[in-house]
């Protein structure tokens, strides 16, 4: 996902407005300078600034990317513990002392207590 025109235009324009109080050209101003006033301030702007505001650009672009990444991975994450806990959270009764599942080794049973906590976890989507 990378900045569109559009979103491009409107930050532009918004550090323009900042830096020189005037609307960029395109936008509707009711008073102030003139549309060619603004138009001619605007190229000398652009020429001034286009440089450093593009590198800005590429900057945000590469930290979307990087934070979509990001975001993608703690996604598959969370998604693994959320089977993890499904997984325990089915086994909500130890069958107590004896319990068959609690002694076969090959067999990880939670107690009772653990399976509920992950009911829990699940039902309140805490994560």
């Amino acid at each position: 996902m990378r900045m569109d025109a559009n979103i491009r235009f409107e930050i532009r324009a918004d550090a323009f407005h900042r830096m020189t109080g005037m609307l960029a050209p395109g936008k509707n101003a009711w008073q102030g300078p003139s549309r060619e006033e603004r138009t001619e301030a605007w190229e000398k702007w652009n020429k001034d600034f286009s440089t450093v505001i593009d590198a800005m650009f590429q900057a945000i672009d590469d930290l979307i990317i990087e934070l979509a990444r990001v975001r993608n991975i703690a996604a598959t994450e969370i998604e693994k513990y959320r089977k993890a806990l499904a997984i325990i959270a089915k086994d909500t009764d130890c069958l107590g002392p004896g319990c068959p599942y609690c002694e076969r080794e090959d067999v990880k049973h939670p107690s009772s207590a653990v399976a509920r906590l992950s009911q829990s976890v699940l039902k309140k989507n805490y994560i």
